[in-house]
């Protein structure tokens, strides 16, 4: 085991969510840190997924979503709902954003044999190439677009004229 997923295994059990840029690409890694990316409000389901992650240090790996608890488990355990396979390229290449999911299912990379039900496992969990750093704000900001216009300010005398900003330069 390198001595980065040592330090991750022995880090506390409440922990920020992980980055990219502090993760090592190793499925193992990556594995572990699922519940730090996990989104129960959007896990209201159940499932018991086990990965085959071929070429890895530790190849299977299950992940058991049961209405907003996530549980990550090295080994193939209990029945899966779902069975991914892939190479551990693939899979970091994935997890890191340098692949597409989609077309590396397409070319025969990834086999699914629920593909209904994966689609509900990667919705429950932040991004590792995305993680952000803070939780969901309750609501999204809003967002106000200005235009830049000659129109004098509110309160011009001139903004009651009904002259364009052309008419006015004469």
């Amino acid at each position: 085991m390198s001595r980065a997923v040592g330090e991750l295994l022995s880090s506390p059990a409440v922990v920020d969510r992980p980055t990219i840029e502090e993760m090592p690409t190793e499925a193992e890694a990556i594995f572990r840190s699922l519940p730090a990316r996990f989104r129960p409000e959007r896990a209201d389901f159940q499932g018991v997924f086990h990965f085959d992650i071929t070429g890895a240090a530790k190849p299977h790996w299950t992940i058991t979503i049961d209405n907003g608890t996530c549980r990550v488990e090295e080994g193939l355990l209990g029945e899966p709902s779902c069975v991914v396979r892939m190479s551990e390229k693939t899979f970091i290449g994935i997890e890191t954003g340098q692949r597409n999911p989609i077309a590396q299912f397409v070319k025969g990379r990834v086999k699914i044999t629920n593909v209904g039900q994966l689609r509900r496992y990667d919705r429950a969990f932040h991004k590792l190439f995305a993680a952000p750093d803070e939780p969901y704000p309750e609501g999204p900001e809003p967002v106000v677009a200005r235009e830049q216009s000659d129109a004098a300010p509110p309160g011009d005398a001139s903004e009651s004229s009904a002259e364009s900003p052309a008419e006015r330069e004469r």
